[in-house]
Protein backbone atom coordinates (compact mmCIF):
# COMPACT_ATOMS: atom_id res chain seq x y z
CA UNK A 1 0.00 0.00 0.00
CA UNK A 2 1.32 3.40 -0.62
CA UNK A 3 1.52 6.52 1.25
CA UNK A 4 -1.09 7.89 -1.36
CA UNK A 5 -3.70 5.23 0.10
CA UNK A 6 -2.86 5.18 3.37
CA UNK A 7 -5.79 4.40 5.39
CA UNK A 8 -5.99 6.99 9.16
CA UNK A 9 -4.81 5.27 12.35
CA UNK A 10 -6.47 5.54 15.87
CA UNK A 11 -4.73 7.87 18.00
CA UNK A 12 -4.74 5.41 21.01
CA UNK A 13 -2.46 7.69 22.88
CA UNK A 14 -5.35 9.83 23.53
CA UNK A 15 -8.30 7.55 24.07
CA UNK A 16 -6.26 6.20 26.49
CA UNK A 17 -5.35 9.06 28.07
CA UNK A 18 -9.24 10.71 28.37
CA UNK A 19 -10.27 7.19 28.91
CA UNK A 20 -8.31 7.28 32.00
CA UNK A 21 -9.04 10.46 33.09
CA UNK A 22 -13.24 9.69 32.92
CA UNK A 23 -12.36 6.23 35.01
CA UNK A 24 -10.55 8.31 37.47
CA UNK A 25 -13.49 10.57 37.68
CA UNK A 26 -16.07 7.33 38.00
CA UNK A 27 -13.34 6.16 40.93
CA UNK A 28 -13.44 8.62 42.63
CA UNK A 29 -17.33 9.29 42.73
CA UNK A 30 -18.81 5.97 42.09
CA UNK A 31 -16.59 3.66 43.45
CA UNK A 32 -18.26 0.47 43.01
CA UNK A 33 -21.09 0.61 41.15
CA UNK A 34 -22.29 1.42 37.40
CA UNK A 35 -25.46 3.38 36.72
CA UNK A 36 -27.78 1.15 38.03
CA UNK A 37 -28.33 -1.93 40.60
CA UNK A 38 -28.99 -4.07 38.01
CA UNK A 39 -25.24 -3.68 36.63
CA UNK A 40 -23.61 -2.91 39.81
CA UNK A 41 -21.22 -5.48 39.37
CA UNK A 42 -19.11 -3.93 36.16
CA UNK A 43 -17.08 -1.69 37.80
CA UNK A 44 -13.95 0.78 36.45
CA UNK A 45 -11.52 -1.99 36.41
CA UNK A 46 -13.98 -4.41 34.12
CA UNK A 47 -14.32 -1.03 31.91
CA UNK A 48 -10.51 -0.86 31.72
CA UNK A 49 -9.59 -4.05 30.43
CA UNK A 50 -12.49 -4.60 27.99
CA UNK A 51 -10.32 -1.24 26.62
CA UNK A 52 -7.65 -2.45 26.87
CA UNK A 53 -8.91 -5.78 25.17
CA UNK A 54 -10.82 -3.36 22.07
CA UNK A 55 -7.20 -1.33 21.18
CA UNK A 56 -5.07 -5.06 21.44
CA UNK A 57 -7.55 -6.76 19.09
CA UNK A 58 -7.68 -2.98 16.81
CA UNK A 59 -3.67 -2.75 16.89
CA UNK A 60 -3.21 -6.67 16.21
CA UNK A 61 -5.46 -6.38 13.37
CA UNK A 62 -3.66 -3.82 11.81
CA UNK A 63 -0.23 -5.12 12.85
CA UNK A 64 -0.89 -8.71 11.38
CA UNK A 65 -2.47 -7.61 8.38
CA UNK A 66 0.15 -5.22 7.41
CA UNK A 67 3.00 -7.85 7.86
CA UNK A 68 1.23 -9.92 6.14
CA UNK A 69 1.01 -7.41 2.80
CA UNK A 70 3.35 -7.75 -0.02
CA UNK A 71 5.01 -4.14 1.37
CA UNK A 72 4.77 -5.52 4.81
CA UNK A 73 7.17 -8.43 4.14
CA UNK A 74 9.02 -5.86 1.85
CA UNK A 75 9.36 -3.23 4.99
CA UNK A 76 11.21 -5.75 7.02
CA UNK A 77 14.46 -5.40 4.87
CA UNK A 78 14.88 -2.15 5.97
CA UNK A 79 14.87 -3.23 9.22
CA UNK A 80 17.83 -4.35 11.87
CA UNK A 81 17.34 -8.72 11.29
CA UNK A 82 17.27 -8.96 15.26
CA UNK A 83 14.45 -6.72 15.34
CA UNK A 84 12.00 -8.71 13.18
CA UNK A 85 11.83 -11.63 15.31
CA UNK A 86 11.75 -9.52 18.51
CA UNK A 87 8.58 -6.91 16.80
CA UNK A 88 6.77 -10.41 15.84
CA UNK A 89 6.43 -11.41 19.65
CA UNK A 90 4.64 -8.56 20.98
CA UNK A 91 1.39 -9.78 19.83
CA UNK A 92 1.50 -12.67 21.77
CA UNK A 93 3.97 -11.40 24.58
CA UNK A 94 0.92 -8.68 25.02
CA UNK A 95 -1.74 -11.08 25.14
CA UNK A 96 -0.06 -13.47 27.41
CA UNK A 97 0.66 -10.22 29.69
CA UNK A 98 -2.99 -8.77 29.85
CA UNK A 99 -4.72 -11.72 29.95
CA UNK A 100 -2.88 -12.76 33.38
CA UNK A 101 -3.43 -9.29 34.40
CA UNK A 102 -7.19 -9.78 33.75
CA UNK A 103 -7.36 -13.02 35.57
CA UNK A 104 -5.30 -11.78 39.25
CA UNK A 105 -7.91 -8.94 38.77
CA UNK A 106 -10.21 -10.75 38.71
CA UNK A 107 -9.74 -12.52 41.37
CA UNK A 108 -9.00 -9.39 43.74
CA UNK A 109 -12.49 -7.90 42.19
CA UNK A 110 -14.39 -10.93 43.61
CA UNK A 111 -13.10 -9.68 47.26
CA UNK A 112 -14.12 -6.48 46.46
CA UNK A 113 -17.38 -7.21 45.81
CA UNK A 114 -18.00 -9.02 48.55
CA UNK A 115 -16.79 -6.24 50.86
CA UNK A 116 -13.80 -8.48 52.03
CA UNK A 117 -11.09 -5.58 52.59
CA UNK A 118 -12.28 -3.58 49.66
CA UNK A 119 -10.81 -0.49 49.84
CA UNK A 120 -7.37 -2.71 50.32
CA UNK A 121 -8.22 -5.15 46.88
CA UNK A 122 -9.18 -2.14 44.98
CA UNK A 123 -5.35 -0.52 45.83
CA UNK A 124 -4.13 -3.71 44.28
CA UNK A 125 -6.28 -3.51 41.59
CA UNK A 126 -4.50 -0.41 40.24
CA UNK A 127 -1.17 -1.93 40.86
CA UNK A 128 -2.02 -5.28 38.87
CA UNK A 129 -3.28 -3.34 36.07
CA UNK A 130 0.11 -1.61 35.40
CA UNK A 131 2.02 -3.92 32.89
CA UNK A 132 -1.64 -4.36 30.87
CA UNK A 133 -1.61 -0.31 30.56
CA UNK A 134 2.02 0.16 29.97
CA UNK A 135 2.54 -3.02 27.27
CA UNK A 136 -1.06 -1.48 26.14
CA UNK A 137 0.45 1.54 24.94
CA UNK A 138 4.11 0.10 24.29
CA UNK A 139 2.49 -2.16 21.73
CA UNK A 140 0.53 0.74 20.47
CA UNK A 141 3.79 2.84 20.25
CA UNK A 142 6.01 0.09 18.20
CA UNK A 143 2.66 -0.34 15.65
CA UNK A 144 2.44 3.01 14.76
CA UNK A 145 6.03 2.90 14.10
CA UNK A 146 5.96 -0.09 11.91
CA UNK A 147 2.98 1.35 10.24
CA UNK A 148 5.13 4.34 9.20
CA UNK A 149 7.65 2.53 7.72
CA UNK A 150 5.94 0.57 5.66
CA UNK A 151 3.44 3.68 5.11
CA UNK A 152 0.39 1.70 5.15
CA UNK A 153 -1.54 3.88 7.91
CA UNK A 154 -1.40 7.45 8.87
CA UNK A 155 -3.16 9.82 11.78
CA UNK A 156 -5.07 11.93 9.26
CA UNK A 157 -5.04 12.04 5.57
CA UNK A 158 -3.91 15.77 5.73
CA UNK A 159 -0.43 14.44 6.58
CA UNK A 160 0.40 13.16 3.31
CA UNK A 161 0.61 16.56 2.13
CA UNK A 162 3.82 17.54 4.81
CA UNK A 163 7.04 16.87 3.59
CA UNK A 164 8.35 13.32 4.47
CA UNK A 165 10.55 14.56 7.44
CA UNK A 166 7.50 15.93 8.90
CA UNK A 167 5.75 13.15 8.85
CA UNK A 168 8.25 11.13 10.22
CA UNK A 169 8.09 13.71 13.21
CA UNK A 170 4.49 13.52 13.77
CA UNK A 171 4.41 9.37 13.75
CA UNK A 172 7.65 9.54 15.99
CA UNK A 173 6.24 12.08 18.61
CA UNK A 174 2.56 10.33 18.65
CA UNK A 175 4.83 6.99 19.15
CA UNK A 176 6.60 8.71 22.04
CA UNK A 177 3.48 9.97 23.57
CA UNK A 178 1.64 6.51 24.23
CA UNK A 179 4.40 6.30 26.39
CA UNK A 180 3.82 9.06 27.99
CA UNK A 181 0.28 7.93 28.87
CA UNK A 182 1.97 4.88 30.60
CA UNK A 183 4.53 6.57 32.74
CA UNK A 184 1.19 8.76 34.05
CA UNK A 185 -0.23 5.57 34.82
CA UNK A 186 2.79 4.21 36.67
CA UNK A 187 2.49 7.34 39.16
CA UNK A 188 -0.81 6.68 39.72
CA UNK A 189 0.29 3.16 40.81
CA UNK A 190 3.15 4.32 42.81
CA UNK A 191 0.93 6.29 44.44
CA UNK A 192 -1.10 3.25 45.07
CA UNK A 193 2.10 0.73 46.18
CA UNK A 194 2.91 3.77 48.94
CA UNK A 195 -0.39 4.03 50.31
CA UNK A 196 -1.29 0.31 50.60
CA UNK A 197 2.24 -0.65 52.22
CA UNK A 198 1.77 2.20 54.44
CA UNK A 199 -1.86 0.85 55.28
CA UNK A 200 -0.50 -2.46 55.78
CA UNK A 201 2.20 -1.04 58.43
CA UNK A 202 -0.12 1.16 60.29
CA UNK A 203 -2.46 -2.21 60.77
CA UNK A 204 0.78 -4.12 62.46
CA UNK A 205 1.43 -1.11 64.66
CA UNK A 206 -2.34 -0.39 65.47
CA UNK A 207 -2.02 -4.76 66.41
CA UNK A 208 1.89 -4.23 68.63
CA UNK A 209 -0.93 -1.21 70.13
CA UNK A 210 -3.13 -3.94 72.10
CA UNK A 211 -0.32 -5.82 73.32
CA UNK A 212 -0.82 -6.42 76.82
CA UNK A 213 3.01 -5.46 77.56
CA UNK A 214 3.38 -1.60 78.24
CA UNK A 215 7.04 -1.16 76.62
CA UNK A 216 5.13 -2.86 73.30
CA UNK A 217 2.29 -0.14 73.92
CA UNK A 218 4.91 2.78 74.04
CA UNK A 219 7.01 1.78 70.91
CA UNK A 220 3.53 1.62 68.85
CA UNK A 221 2.63 4.96 69.84
CA UNK A 222 6.07 6.33 68.60
CA UNK A 223 5.66 4.77 65.51
CA UNK A 224 2.17 6.11 65.05
CA UNK A 225 3.72 9.34 64.94
CA UNK A 226 6.82 8.61 62.68
CA UNK A 227 3.99 7.03 60.55
CA UNK A 228 1.99 10.41 59.92
CA UNK A 229 5.82 12.00 58.91
CA UNK A 230 6.33 9.03 56.62
CA UNK A 231 3.22 9.08 54.49
CA UNK A 232 3.73 13.01 54.18
CA UNK A 233 7.00 12.73 52.86
CA UNK A 234 5.93 10.26 50.59
CA UNK A 235 2.59 11.16 49.69
CA UNK A 236 4.19 14.81 48.75
CA UNK A 237 6.88 13.08 46.88
CA UNK A 238 4.90 10.63 44.61
CA UNK A 239 2.15 13.41 44.15
CA UNK A 240 4.39 15.99 42.56
CA UNK A 241 5.65 12.84 40.32
CA UNK A 242 1.82 12.10 39.31
CA UNK A 243 1.16 15.86 38.82
CA UNK A 244 4.91 16.01 36.31
CA UNK A 245 3.74 12.93 34.29
CA UNK A 246 0.16 14.21 34.07
CA UNK A 247 1.30 17.85 32.90
CA UNK A 248 3.87 15.97 30.26
CA UNK A 249 1.33 13.95 28.79
CA UNK A 250 -1.44 16.73 28.74
CA UNK A 251 1.14 18.87 27.17
CA UNK A 252 2.30 16.24 23.92
CA UNK A 253 -1.21 15.86 23.52
CA UNK A 254 -1.77 19.28 23.36
CA UNK A 255 0.81 19.98 21.00
CA UNK A 256 -0.05 17.31 18.44
CA UNK A 257 -3.42 17.83 18.52
CA UNK A 258 -3.83 21.49 18.63
CA UNK A 259 -0.67 22.85 17.77
CA UNK A 260 1.78 22.66 14.60
CA UNK A 261 4.76 20.15 15.15
CA UNK A 262 7.47 20.79 12.65
CA UNK A 263 10.27 18.02 13.64
CA UNK A 264 10.72 15.66 16.69
CA UNK A 265 14.00 17.90 18.19
CA UNK A 266 11.35 20.51 18.27
CA UNK A 267 8.76 18.38 20.03
CA UNK A 268 11.46 16.96 22.69
CA UNK A 269 13.03 20.16 23.31
CA UNK A 270 9.22 21.61 24.36
CA UNK A 271 9.19 18.50 27.05
CA UNK A 272 12.78 18.88 28.11
CA UNK A 273 11.49 20.89 31.14
CA UNK A 274 8.85 17.77 32.18
CA UNK A 275 11.60 15.12 31.57
CA UNK A 276 14.38 16.99 33.97
CA UNK A 277 11.59 17.24 36.41
CA UNK A 278 10.24 13.84 36.07
CA UNK A 279 13.89 12.29 36.87
CA UNK A 280 13.98 14.07 39.74
CA UNK A 281 10.53 13.83 40.96
CA UNK A 282 10.49 10.09 40.03
CA UNK A 283 13.85 9.54 41.67
CA UNK A 284 12.63 11.40 44.69
CA UNK A 285 9.89 9.10 44.92
CA UNK A 286 11.61 5.73 44.55
CA UNK A 287 13.97 6.82 47.86
CA UNK A 288 11.18 7.50 50.28
CA UNK A 289 9.38 4.57 49.33
CA UNK A 290 12.81 2.71 49.52
CA UNK A 291 12.98 4.48 53.14
CA UNK A 292 9.62 3.09 54.05
CA UNK A 293 10.98 -0.31 53.23
CA UNK A 294 14.34 -0.29 55.36
CA UNK A 295 12.48 1.60 58.31
CA UNK A 296 9.33 -0.09 58.29
CA UNK A 297 10.59 -3.95 57.02
CA UNK A 298 9.27 -5.56 60.21
CA UNK A 299 5.85 -4.36 59.84
CA UNK A 300 5.64 -5.55 56.44
CA UNK A 301 6.35 -9.44 57.44
CA UNK A 302 4.07 -11.69 55.31
CA UNK A 303 3.81 -8.90 52.68
CA UNK A 304 6.63 -10.07 50.95
CA UNK A 305 8.00 -6.51 50.95
CA UNK A 306 11.10 -7.14 48.88
CA UNK A 307 9.97 -8.80 45.57
CA UNK A 308 6.99 -6.38 45.78
CA UNK A 309 9.76 -3.03 46.11
CA UNK A 310 11.93 -4.33 43.26
CA UNK A 311 9.75 -5.34 41.13
CA UNK A 312 7.95 -1.29 41.50
CA UNK A 313 11.04 0.17 40.91
CA UNK A 314 12.26 -1.82 37.89
CA UNK A 315 8.55 -0.82 36.42
CA UNK A 316 8.73 2.71 37.27
CA UNK A 317 12.52 3.22 36.39
CA UNK A 318 11.32 2.92 32.74
CA UNK A 319 9.52 6.52 33.07
CA UNK A 320 12.54 8.71 33.23
CA UNK A 321 15.55 6.82 34.83
CA UNK A 322 16.08 4.70 31.46
CA UNK A 323 15.50 7.76 29.13
CA UNK A 324 17.88 10.14 31.42
CA UNK A 325 20.24 6.80 30.93
CA UNK A 326 20.02 6.88 27.15
CA UNK A 327 20.46 10.52 26.84
CA UNK A 328 23.66 10.32 28.89
CA UNK A 329 25.00 7.37 26.62
CA UNK A 330 23.80 9.36 23.63
CA UNK A 331 25.92 12.43 24.40
CA UNK A 332 29.10 10.52 25.32
CA UNK A 333 28.68 8.90 21.86
CA UNK A 334 29.01 11.99 20.17
CA UNK A 335 32.39 12.38 22.18
CA UNK A 336 34.14 8.94 20.94
CA UNK A 337 36.10 8.90 17.87
CA UNK A 338 34.73 7.96 14.58
CA UNK A 339 35.32 3.80 14.77
CA UNK A 340 34.10 4.35 18.32
CA UNK A 341 30.67 5.78 17.23
CA UNK A 342 30.49 3.11 14.43
CA UNK A 343 30.93 0.84 16.90
CA UNK A 344 28.50 2.33 19.18
CA UNK A 345 26.15 2.53 16.80
CA UNK A 346 26.27 -1.30 15.52
CA UNK A 347 24.91 -2.01 19.26
CA UNK A 348 21.04 -3.13 19.00
CA UNK A 349 20.33 -1.29 22.51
Amino acid sequence: MTSASAAAMWDTGTIMFVALLLLFIWRFFFPFAFLTERIQQANYTFVLYALLFFLFIYNSVIFISTALEQDGKAGWSGLPKWLHPLTLSTTGTYFITLLMCFVQSGQHLLLVRSGVAAKHHDQVLQVIALPAVYGGMAYSSMTRLYQFHVQSYVDTPSILQLPPSQQESIAISRSETCFFVGDMFESWTLYHFGKMTLDVVEASIQRQRQSSELDQQAEARGMLTSHAAVWAMVWASVMMFLLVSFAETGWSLYLLNFAAVNSTEEFDNSLTVFTGAGFVASGVALWNIAVVERTFHKNLEGYSPLLKFITVKILVSFAYFQKGCFYILQALQHTLPKEGQKLAKSVPF
